[in-house]
């Protein structure tokens, strides 16, 4: 049988030690929160850190501690924060971005530089 499709190539990120992120990873830990429309994420570094920045926009009851948390509960960034390797920073607004229309594509944006 063949196994769930877990998305474009594009929309994925090498956290290290064999474990990928991807976009369809951040769609399932997202969207059951109630009251999320949408989100970006994207990943940088600093020194030896990977930090993960998840921007999620939604209503004023949705609480950045339960994106934060769902986030952090995915297998592969689980295993990454635990391994010292990666710092999740979420951030919640109740305005939608810029040019906002709820069609826009998503992506999961990989700044790390390639020396990095």
């Amino acid at each position: 049988t063949l196994e769930k499709v877990r998305g474009r190539i594009s929309n994925r990120v090498d956290l290290g030690n064999g474990h990928c992120l991807t976009m369809s990873d951040l769609d399932e830990a997202l969207f059951p929160i109630d009251g999320v429309w949408t989100f970006t994420a994207s990943l940088s570094r600093e020194g030896k850190m990977d930090h993960l920045h998840v921007e999620a926009w939604g209503t004023g009851e949705t609480k950045v501690h339960v994106v934060q948390q769902a986030v952090e509960a995915i297998p592969e960034v689980r295993a990454a924060r635990e391994s010292g390797r990666l710092e999740v920073v979420s951030m919640m607004q109740k305005e939608g971005p810029v040019g906002f229309s709820g069609q826009a594509k998503r992506m999961l944006v990989d700044r790390r530089l390639p020396s990095d």
